[in-house]
């Protein structure tokens, strides 16, 4: 069973991170009043609202032919060097959306988006954007779906520092031995490098994905539901590796549930229906929430014996 890590650890590790992470006066990542809205078609408007009711029955703002969905509605977050944020949510919540708009995937609507204090920016030349490519790194949920088949292990996992090296901020070092010392740091024996992915287990894999997210030494990692297909032994084992491998950075972990955020988080934002119904350090939020949602959330997780 994940217990809930003391706060004498977190504080730890939030001293740890602090030389790698940004000034002391200076947040790591903001969003402010970060909203998003995606055009629905005409047709489907028209549909959905003759059968369903008003577009604001139905979730849409505007008019049936220029009808909008709000998939984030003014979300405010502040990450520090060192915090452990969960970012929990239904599925559909706008947890992905958040994601893909950190790494420029996609753009806000409105609102603000900084890293080391530079705002993101639709420039070509985007200084935030690139420091997050160069200082981040994402770990999907399912890593068979995010790996080559084609490639072998060393490949897919050299993969940051190559990336690095072609925009001239890497280390030069893509090497056999760079790539070997850190399957040994995430329990992978060393001969897996010449294997294809489809040769491994999951648990294996997800080994594999935490490799090729430490190999380039980032200061941010996001984890988007990297624990979710495993079994509980299995998550366990991946939470300690995950607690002990990135015990120097800034985490982002999202997921669906309270047990595994207990064991590895300090503080959580509660995201339903595109707005941030419940934010703070994980303890009180817990303690004394103030959204109905997140309430269920705590009930449901007591149901299940996961306390």
């Amino acid at each position: 069973m994940l217990q809930l890590a003391s706060d004498g650890e977190k504080q730890h590790l939030q001293a740890m991170s602090t030389e790698e992470g940004c000034a002391l006066d200076e947040h790591m990542l903001e969003m402010r009043n970060v909203t998003k809205q995606y055009p629905v078609p005409f047709l489907g408007t028209a549909r959905y609202s003759k059968k369903r009711g008003s577009l604001s029955e139905i979730g849409l703002t505007g008019s049936k032919r220029h009808a909008k969905k709000t998939v984030l509605d003014g979300v405010n977050l502040v990450l520090d060097a060192g915090d452990r944020l969960a970012l929990v949510g239904a599925s559909a919540a706008g947890k992905s959306t958040l994601v893909k708009m950190l790494f420029g995937m996609e753009r806000p609507s409105s609102g603000e988006i900084l890293y080391a204090g530079i705002k993101m920016s639709r420039a070509p030349q985007d200084e935030a954007l690139a420091r997050i490519r160069k200082e981040a790194r994402l770990i999907l949920q399912d890593p068979r779906s995010s790996f080559d088949p084609k490639a072998t292990l060393f490949a897919s996992v050299a993969e940051p520092l190559v990336a690095l090296a072609r925009r001239g901020s890497g280390k030069g070092d893509i090497s056999r031995e760079a790539v070997e010392q850190v399957f040994v740091k995430v329990g992978l024996h060393p001969s897996l490098q010449d294997y294809y992915p489809h040769q491994l287990s999951g648990g294996q894999l997800q080994r594999a994905a935490i490799a090729r997210a430490i190999i380039s030494e980032p200061k941010l990692v996001v984890a988007d539901e990297m624990l979710s297909a495993l079994d509980p032994f299995r998550r366990k084992e991946i939470s300690d590796l995950f607690l002990h491998t990135f015990a120097e950075k800034s985490l982002i972990f999202i997921a669906h549930d309270l047990s595994t955020i207990r064991y590895l988080c300090s503080k959580i934002a509660v995201l339903h229906n595109g707005k941030i119904v419940d934010y703070g350090p994980l303890a009180e939020v817990i303690d004394d929430p103030k959204d109905s949602y997140t309430k269920d959330l705590i009930r449901a997780d007591a149901v299940f014996g996961l306390q």
